[in-house]
């Protein structure tokens, strides 16, 4: 079976960058309400063959709301990828975590990176803003780290992200895949610190 949120995750590096691209081995069914969201963003989704989709995104995204639900609802491990595309919506999003404590791991290096976000309990508010600047920014769990990554697609200078082992847990390849779309990626090992950092130079 396909994983939904890799899938989920990819087509979110599209939207953040106002790319194009066409994803496989994708079950469209399995990511209904995340789908939907996209769209009322601003984003295209198009069925191009049952796991094969197009998406693509131009212009500024417009904020949404949303609250993370048990399967078929909003995957709570799109949020921190979903609250990225916020950060620079038009409007203000609110996002409600109803699974999890301590799920908003990503707030304080998005606000590092500029971000407008306010967070109560399992509340966060997220006033979008122009932009996100470059930062040097740690990964604290899987999807925070994938969310940091596509925050630094979308920032406006260089954004390193560091203790990649976190992503690698999730996502096989990950950087490469994101090669492949169009971002300038760049993975290297400091020996002499026994770390890994990211270094994100430009958009899909």
């Amino acid at each position: 079976i396909p994983d939904r949120i890799e899938a989920g995750t990819f087509m979110a590096a599209v939207v953040a960058t106002r790319g194009k691209a066409i994803i496989k081995n994708v079950y469209p069914a399995h990511l209904t309400f995340f789908n939907d969201k996209l769209i009322k963003m601003g984003a295209s989704i198009k069925l191009v063959e049952p796991t094969t989709i197009e998406v693509s995104c131009k212009g500024r995204l417009s904020s949404i709301n949303f609250v993370t639900q048990p399967y078929p609802g909003f995957p709570t491990d799109l949020q921190a990828i979903a609250m990225t595309l916020l950060t620079t919506a038009n409007g203000v999003g609110i996002i409600t975590e109803s699974l999890y404590e301590n799920r908003f791991m990503q707030v304080p290096d998005l606000r590092r990176m500029g971000a407008d976000i306010h967070q109560d309990r399992n509340h966060a508010i997220v006033k979008g803003v122009k932009n996100l600047t470059g930062a040097t920014v740690a990964a604290s769990d899987l999807r925070a780290g994938a969310a940091l990554v596509i925050a630094g697609l979308m920032a406006n200078s260089e954004t390193i992200v560091e203790k990649l082992h976190h992503i690698d847990r999730g996502y096989e390849e990950f950087e490469h895949k994101l090669t492949k779309l169009g971002a300038k990626i760049c993975r290297y090992d400091d020996s002499t610190e026994a770390k890994i950092i990211q270094e994100i130079r430009g958009s899909i």
